[in-house]
């Protein structure tokens, strides 16, 4: 049986003092949990409770 493999990939990023932090999420996760460009996501780490604005930066953007 071949493995289940994710469309792609969707990274949120976002800057919090001088630290920058991102997390990758799998296109399909974020299409489960309605999470759209533009939105704020929360997250802890081990040292950071974060939150930060998704992109999916595996699509073309074009902000110029």
């Amino acid at each position: 049986m071949p493995e289940e493999t994710h469309s792609g990939n969707t990274t949120a990023q976002g800057h919090h003092q001088n630290d920058s932090v991102s997390a990758t999420i799998p296109q399909d996760v974020a299409k489960a949990h309605g999470i759209e460009d533009g939105d704020l996501i929360h997250f802890e780490t081990a040292d950071s409770d974060e939150t930060v604005r998704f992109w999916n930066l595996s699509e073309n953007r074009d902000d110029e």
